[in-house]
């Protein structure tokens, strides 16, 4: 399964992005950022699904997929 079809679909999307979220914010609290690194852990969330998104639909126009 691709990683556009997974952040388009209804059950992926939540599923990586609450990961990115837990990874990058839990990370952002342990080194002593305290709530506030939840907030970065969400921006961090985003940014790295935006990649995600351009760079599945470049491979897309190249008839490849990230699979996993």
């Amino acid at each position: 399964m691709s990683i556009a079809r997974l952040y388009e679909g209804r059950k992926g999307s939540g599923i990586i992005f609450t990961g990115f979220l837990l990874l990058f914010g839990g990370l952002g609290y342990l080194l002593g950022f305290d709530y506030a690194g939840w907030l970065i852990g969400l921006g961090i969330g985003f940014i790295a699904m935006a990649v995600l998104r351009i760079y599945e639909k470049h491979m897309l126009g190249k008839k490849k997929h990230l699979e996993f």
